[in-house]
Protein backbone atom coordinates (compact mmCIF):
# COMPACT_ATOMS: atom_id res chain seq x y z
CA UNK A 1 0.00 0.00 0.00
CA UNK A 2 2.82 2.43 0.87
CA UNK A 3 4.49 1.88 -2.47
CA UNK A 4 1.23 2.52 -4.32
CA UNK A 5 0.40 5.65 -2.30
CA UNK A 6 3.77 7.22 -2.92
CA UNK A 7 3.64 6.26 -6.60
CA UNK A 8 0.31 8.06 -6.96
CA UNK A 9 1.65 11.15 -5.18
CA UNK A 10 4.68 11.49 -7.40
CA UNK A 11 2.86 10.41 -10.55
CA UNK A 12 5.62 7.89 -11.28
CA UNK A 13 7.60 10.98 -12.16
CA UNK A 14 10.28 10.67 -14.75
CA UNK A 15 11.01 13.46 -17.21
CA UNK A 16 9.29 16.68 -16.16
CA UNK A 17 8.28 18.58 -19.28
CA UNK A 18 5.77 21.12 -17.93
CA UNK A 19 4.67 22.66 -14.64
CA UNK A 20 1.22 21.13 -14.21
CA UNK A 21 -0.59 21.23 -17.55
CA UNK A 22 -3.35 18.67 -17.05
CA UNK A 23 -3.73 17.79 -13.35
CA UNK A 24 -6.15 15.13 -12.14
CA UNK A 25 -7.61 14.72 -8.64
CA UNK A 26 -5.84 12.16 -6.48
CA UNK A 27 -8.48 9.59 -5.42
CA UNK A 28 -9.83 10.48 -1.99
CA UNK A 29 -8.74 7.30 -0.20
CA UNK A 30 -5.24 7.54 -1.63
CA UNK A 31 -5.03 11.26 -0.79
CA UNK A 32 -5.91 10.49 2.82
CA UNK A 33 -3.35 7.70 3.03
CA UNK A 34 -0.60 9.89 1.57
CA UNK A 35 -1.56 12.77 3.87
CA UNK A 36 -1.20 10.53 6.94
CA UNK A 37 2.36 9.70 5.92
CA UNK A 38 3.26 13.32 5.19
CA UNK A 39 1.63 14.79 8.31
CA UNK A 40 3.27 12.22 10.56
CA UNK A 41 6.63 13.65 9.51
CA UNK A 42 5.66 17.31 9.06
CA UNK A 43 3.72 17.70 12.32
CA UNK A 44 6.87 16.84 14.29
CA UNK A 45 9.22 19.17 12.40
CA UNK A 46 10.39 22.53 13.68
CA UNK A 47 8.60 25.31 11.82
CA UNK A 48 7.74 29.02 12.07
CA UNK A 49 4.09 28.11 12.68
CA UNK A 50 2.83 24.87 14.22
CA UNK A 51 0.14 22.84 12.54
CA UNK A 52 -1.56 19.56 13.40
CA UNK A 53 -2.86 18.30 10.07
CA UNK A 54 -6.19 16.57 9.46
CA UNK A 55 -5.39 13.88 6.84
CA UNK A 56 -9.03 12.84 6.56
CA UNK A 57 -9.75 16.13 4.75
CA UNK A 58 -6.79 16.07 2.38
CA UNK A 59 -7.21 17.01 -1.28
CA UNK A 60 -4.63 16.62 -4.00
CA UNK A 61 -3.92 17.01 -7.71
CA UNK A 62 -1.33 15.19 -9.78
CA UNK A 63 -0.27 14.78 -13.35
CA UNK A 64 1.35 11.43 -14.14
CA UNK A 65 5.05 11.79 -14.92
CA UNK A 66 4.96 15.52 -14.15
CA UNK A 67 4.05 16.85 -10.67
CA UNK A 68 1.75 16.72 -7.65
CA UNK A 69 0.30 19.08 -5.02
CA UNK A 70 -1.79 18.45 -1.92
CA UNK A 71 -3.44 20.56 0.77
CA UNK A 72 -4.18 19.25 4.26
CA UNK A 73 -6.15 21.54 6.60
CA UNK A 74 -5.27 21.80 10.24
CA UNK A 75 -7.50 20.01 12.68
CA UNK A 76 -10.83 21.80 13.23
CA UNK A 77 -10.24 24.52 10.65
CA UNK A 78 -13.61 26.30 10.47
CA UNK A 79 -14.73 29.64 9.07
CA UNK A 80 -16.31 30.64 12.39
CA UNK A 81 -13.26 29.77 14.48
CA UNK A 82 -10.29 31.88 13.34
CA UNK A 83 -9.13 33.72 16.47
CA UNK A 84 -5.66 34.63 15.19
CA UNK A 85 -6.46 36.12 11.79
CA UNK A 86 -5.52 39.66 12.78
CA UNK A 87 -2.12 38.68 14.15
CA UNK A 88 1.07 39.26 12.15
CA UNK A 89 1.49 35.56 11.36
CA UNK A 90 -2.23 35.02 10.83
CA UNK A 91 -4.28 31.97 11.79
CA UNK A 92 -2.67 28.60 10.89
CA UNK A 93 -4.70 26.96 8.12
CA UNK A 94 -2.88 23.83 6.97
CA UNK A 95 -0.18 22.31 4.81
CA UNK A 96 0.67 22.63 1.15
CA UNK A 97 2.75 19.67 -0.04
CA UNK A 98 4.49 19.92 -3.42
CA UNK A 99 6.32 17.41 -5.58
CA UNK A 100 8.34 18.45 -8.64
CA UNK A 101 6.98 22.01 -8.43
CA UNK A 102 8.01 24.92 -6.21
CA UNK A 103 6.86 28.50 -5.51
CA UNK A 104 7.87 31.33 -7.80
CA UNK A 105 9.24 34.20 -5.67
CA UNK A 106 10.40 37.47 -7.22
CA UNK A 107 10.08 35.93 -10.66
CA UNK A 108 12.22 32.86 -9.95
CA UNK A 109 11.36 29.30 -8.97
CA UNK A 110 12.73 28.61 -5.51
CA UNK A 111 15.40 25.95 -5.16
CA UNK A 112 14.19 22.85 -3.34
CA UNK A 113 17.19 22.92 -0.99
CA UNK A 114 16.03 26.33 0.26
CA UNK A 115 12.65 24.94 1.32
CA UNK A 116 11.52 22.59 4.10
CA UNK A 117 11.09 19.02 2.88
CA UNK A 118 10.27 15.52 4.04
CA UNK A 119 11.33 12.21 2.51
CA UNK A 120 8.90 9.45 1.63
CA UNK A 121 10.40 6.01 1.13
CA UNK A 122 8.63 3.26 -0.79
CA UNK A 123 8.77 -0.40 0.15
CA UNK A 124 11.58 -0.92 -2.36
CA UNK A 125 13.69 1.78 -0.69
CA UNK A 126 13.27 4.61 -3.22
CA UNK A 127 13.14 8.02 -1.52
CA UNK A 128 11.07 10.94 -2.81
CA UNK A 129 11.56 14.54 -1.66
CA UNK A 130 8.33 16.44 -0.94
CA UNK A 131 8.26 20.18 -0.20
CA UNK A 132 6.36 21.14 2.97
CA UNK A 133 4.83 24.62 3.11
CA UNK A 134 2.55 25.94 5.84
CA UNK A 135 -0.46 28.13 5.16
CA UNK A 136 -2.04 30.82 7.31
CA UNK A 137 -4.96 33.24 6.92
CA UNK A 138 -4.58 36.91 7.80
CA UNK A 139 -7.23 39.64 7.92
CA UNK A 140 -6.17 43.21 7.13
CA UNK A 141 -9.08 45.59 7.51
CA UNK A 142 -12.73 44.69 7.03
CA UNK A 143 -12.57 43.18 3.55
CA UNK A 144 -8.90 42.39 2.94
CA UNK A 145 -7.92 38.77 3.61
CA UNK A 146 -4.61 37.23 2.60
CA UNK A 147 -3.06 33.80 2.30
CA UNK A 148 0.40 33.56 3.88
CA UNK A 149 2.76 30.81 2.71
CA UNK A 150 5.59 29.92 5.07
CA UNK A 151 8.76 27.98 4.34
CA UNK A 152 11.50 27.67 6.96
CA UNK A 153 11.55 31.31 8.12
CA UNK A 154 9.21 33.45 10.18
CA UNK A 155 8.68 35.76 7.21
CA UNK A 156 6.21 34.40 4.62
CA UNK A 157 7.64 33.32 1.28
CA UNK A 158 4.53 34.55 -0.49
CA UNK A 159 1.48 36.63 0.41
CA UNK A 160 -1.59 36.40 -1.84
CA UNK A 161 -4.86 38.30 -1.61
CA UNK A 162 -8.12 36.33 -1.46
CA UNK A 163 -11.05 37.01 -3.77
CA UNK A 164 -14.61 35.73 -3.67
CA UNK A 165 -14.59 32.69 -5.95
CA UNK A 166 -16.57 29.57 -5.16
CA UNK A 167 -15.53 26.10 -6.35
CA UNK A 168 -18.29 24.10 -4.60
CA UNK A 169 -15.82 22.13 -2.48
CA UNK A 170 -17.02 21.03 0.96
CA UNK A 171 -13.43 20.75 2.22
CA UNK A 172 -11.74 23.49 4.28
CA UNK A 173 -8.89 23.67 1.74
CA UNK A 174 -8.95 22.70 -1.93
CA UNK A 175 -6.86 23.19 -5.07
CA UNK A 176 -7.23 24.16 -8.70
CA UNK A 177 -4.95 25.38 -11.50
CA UNK A 178 -4.95 27.96 -14.29
CA UNK A 179 -2.65 29.87 -16.66
CA UNK A 180 -0.31 26.97 -17.38
CA UNK A 181 2.43 28.09 -19.75
CA UNK A 182 5.60 26.12 -20.31
CA UNK A 183 7.27 25.30 -16.99
CA UNK A 184 5.09 27.61 -14.88
CA UNK A 185 1.44 27.84 -13.85
CA UNK A 186 -0.87 29.14 -11.14
CA UNK A 187 -2.05 26.99 -8.27
CA UNK A 188 -5.38 28.17 -6.83
CA UNK A 189 -5.86 27.62 -3.10
CA UNK A 190 -9.51 27.87 -2.05
CA UNK A 191 -10.69 28.06 1.56
CA UNK A 192 -14.12 26.87 2.69
CA UNK A 193 -15.11 26.49 -0.96
CA UNK A 194 -15.70 30.25 -1.27
CA UNK A 195 -12.48 32.29 -1.34
CA UNK A 196 -9.50 31.78 -3.65
CA UNK A 197 -5.89 32.94 -3.69
CA UNK A 198 -3.31 32.41 -6.45
CA UNK A 199 0.17 31.00 -6.00
CA UNK A 200 2.53 30.97 -8.95
CA UNK A 201 4.44 27.68 -9.31
CA UNK A 202 7.17 26.40 -11.55
CA UNK A 203 9.10 23.25 -12.35
CA UNK A 204 11.35 22.44 -9.43
CA UNK A 205 15.03 22.15 -10.19
CA UNK A 206 16.50 18.68 -9.69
Amino acid sequence: MLRYCVAVLVGLAGCVSAAFADPQPIPEDIARAIARLLCEKADKAEAPIKIAGDPEKAMGLHEPEVAAAMVVPRTELKADNLPGVEKQDGEPAGYLFLYKIAPVVSGKVMAVDKLPTVLLKTDDGVERTVIVLRLALRKEGEQDWKLLVFGSDKKPLVTSKFRAEANNSTLPLSLGTKDIEGDQGTLIVTVFGKYAADLRMGKAEE
